[in-house]
């Protein structure tokens, strides 16, 4: 598809996805939704052309919020997300990150950029609340690699917006 809205809906069940695109071109939208005990909100694969906007999305009880996967542009705000693993997942190769406007993530690893293997990706965080499963723990994690292998610092550059200290991985 080339343009997607997914507004006012509520997705519960388990072990889903409530959105999941393998190829999206031009812009997804989604505004006013809730997800409850899902295996996570959205994936995204192969939708390095899509522009994704995420506006007052609240999830519960699920094991992951939202992956990003490869989309371009991405901005997400007034949202809370809670999840057992993940918050929000993003590809470093693509277009950049942008969470603000008073957004929640609490989450094991609230935010996670993996594979950052393309120089001058930039994640912005401002007006953001990020809670850790453990007090302590990273809050923002960019990585090497996949997240399910051990954290290895980027051989290149990318750039953190962020109008609050956060604990980060690898220390900037």
């Amino acid at each position: 598809p080339d343009n997607v809205t997914i507004e006012n809906c509520t997705f519960v069940g388990a072990n889903a996805v409530a959105a999941k695109f393998w190829s999206l071109d031009g812009k997804l939208a989604v505004e006013g939704c809730a997800a409850d005990n899902l295996h996570s909100f959205m994936q995204l694969t192969s939708c390095g052309k899509a522009d994704v906007s995420i506006v007052d999305l609240t999830t519960a009880n699920c094991k992951n919020g939202v992956s990003l996967g490869d989309a371009g542009k991405v901005v997400i705000r007034e949202s809370n997300i809670a999840a057992r693993e993940y918050g929000i997942r993003a590809n470093g190769c693509v277009a950049d990150t942008k969470i603000d406007n008073k957004t929640t993530i609490a989450a094991k690893q609230p935010i996670i950029v993996r594979n950052v293997t393309k120089g001058g990706y930039v994640l912005t965080v401002d007006q953001t609340t990020l809670t850790p499963a453990t007090a302590g723990d990273y809050q923002i994690i960019f990585t090497k690699n996949s997240d399910d292998k051990p954290y290895e610092a980027p051989a290149v550059d990318f750039t953190l917006n962020a109008a609050t200290t956060y604990k980060v991985f690898p220390t900037p």
